[in-house]
């Protein structure tokens, strides 16, 4: 069984290979594709999601759209906060539009 880290390496090269990544490119985070925005969509139409109040998203490029999504559905989006070390490591926010 390939462990995680064998999986991830495997997609960056995939996305890097194909051309779907973005700047700077997959390897070592959360990658931005060509294709994010259809993944929101996609993405607010699973039952899961539609039935979900709170929606935890990271504050990653590719996850622009979702959380722009959610806030306009009236959810509540809960967040981390980039490189903060102290006791308030989320934001939380239900601002609409």
């Amino acid at each position: 069984m390939r462990t995680k880290d064998q999986v991830r390496s495997d997609v960056w090269r995939s996305m890097d290979r194909d051309g779907v990544s973005r700047f700077p490119g997959a390897e070592g985070r959360i990658p931005n594709f060509a294709g994010a925005k259809a993944a929101a969509e996609r993405l607010a139409r699973h039952s899961g999601w539609l039935s979900a109040e709170v929606i935890k998203a990271n504050p990653d490029s590719p996850q622009t759209h979702a959380r722009r999504l959610a806030l306009s559905q009236g959810k509540l989006l809960v967040m981390a906060v980039p490189r903060l070390r102290d006791q308030h490591r989320f934001a939380c926010s239900t601002q609409s539009g």
